[in-house]
């Protein structure tokens, strides 16, 4: 069998393998809880002090990413394929080739696990690296193309929102008198109107406000729209009623209020100034309703409920508070519990206070406390 060495598969043909039969692999590794949300596996890492499932994830069959996993108290090192799970399970790191080429092998059944020809499997790898590396840097590329276009169109053919005008008109409709953004000069200047936004699932053209996505360093990543009723009384009656484009936008924020200071979190970091109250929660209406009431706050929409976790905190901040909303959705729950979880982990790297707030029960959310208590609400 000595001499069959070489023409041992290679580590992508396992990886793939695995991949193919990775609800079984989870299962045969021993990890456990094995709840499954979507296609995505959340079992407790047992290589840590694990005690709350959902940082610790593995893309099950049905995933686009299936055979991958992330653990995201420590997103950067403790990733890979499903062939680097087996090493990360075994041994504690995810880049011991050699032990995890063996189980995999046990795994499949496949002869010779133990006698890896490791220089022939060590070219394998650095060309399907080296191909790797092309393919993230032309997604990177087609990324950046996206971006600039969505900006572009943001940028030059949305126009600002105007005193009634539909996008006015919603947002009053919700509680929301921009007048008193006006008036203490905080204009949400990261909401505007689109009148002609094509909504291709009903195929109409309806008007939609529009919420830029900026990233970490102040720079366009993405734009939130929301498909409004003409006379602005409401969400249009279309789904989906709210799109993101381009679609990677998780670590970005929609930044609708600067909170004391007056100024961008580029501009604190440049001037050394620090202290500064940073609220994170999903949507734009929370987050307006929680600006109205927090004038000295700094307000983020993060977009959806998962990518809350996922805010990059600037310098500037000392201490955040993540907005809850009281979901009937198991789904949302136990996203909100992730992303407590993700800003818990970036609070213990960074340094800053963190804390959670809730509306009342029996009220939805924030916004929804607003409208019913109108000046009240502070």
């Amino acid at each position: 069998m000595s001499g069959m060495t070489s023409s041992r598969p290679g580590a992508d043909v396992v990886a793939r393998a695995l991949s193919e039969r990775i609800d079984e692999l989870v299962r045969w590794l021993g990890l456990a809880p094995l709840d499954k949300a979507g296609n995505m596996w959340t079992p407790l890492n047992p290589m840590r002090g694990d005690r709350h499932p959902g940082s610790f994830v593995i893309y099950g069959r049905g995933h686009a990413k299936a055979g991958g996993w992330v653990d995201y108290v420590e997103p950067d090192r403790l990733k890979g394929d499903a062939l680097d799970l087996c090493a990360y399970i075994r041994t504690g790191n995810p880049r011991d080739r050699r032990t995890g080429y063996a189980a995999a092998c046990e795994f499949l059944g496949w002869e010779g696990a133990r006698a890896l020809d490791l220089p022939a499997q060590e070219k394998q790898r650095l060309a399907l690296e080296r191909d790797r590396e092309l393919a993230e840097k032309a997604d990177a590329e087609a990324l950046a193309a996206e971006r600039r276009q969505a900006f572009e169109r943001w940028a030059h053919r949305d126009r600002r929102i105007e005193v009634d005008g539909v996008v006015w008109r919603y947002l009053a409709s919700r509680g929301i008198d921009l007048h008193k953004f006006i008036a203490d000069r905080r204009r949400p200047n990261a909401l505007k109107q689109r009148d002609d936004d094509f909504h291709r699932e009903s195929k109409r053209k309806l008007v939609s406000m529009t919420a830029l996505i900026s990233g970490p360093d102040g720079k366009p990543w993405s734009v939130h729209r929301t498909f409004l009723k003409a006379d602005g009384s409401g969400k249009a009656d279309v789904e989906p009623a709210r799109k993101i484009w381009p679609g990677k936008f998780w670590g970005g924020a929609i930044r609708l209020a600067k909170g004391v200071n007056d100024c961008s979190p580029e501009e604190a970091a440049r001037q050394g100034l620090c202290g500064e109250v940073l609220a994170i929660g999903e949507g734009v209406e929370t987050m307006l309703s929680v600006a109205l009431a927090c004038p000295a706050w700094r307000a983020w929409a993060a977009g959806n409920v998962g990518a809350i976790g996922r805010v990059v905190v600037p310098a500037s901040v000392s201490m955040v508070i993540l907005v809850g909303e009281n979901d009937e959705s198991a789904e949302a729950r136990r996203a909100f519990e992730t992303a407590m979880r993700e800003q818990a982990a970036q609070a213990k790297r960074q340094g800053y206070e963190l804390y959670v707030t809730r509306p009342p029960a029996g009220v939805d959310d924030f916004n929804t406390a607003l409208q019913r208590l109108g000046e009240r609400f502070a």
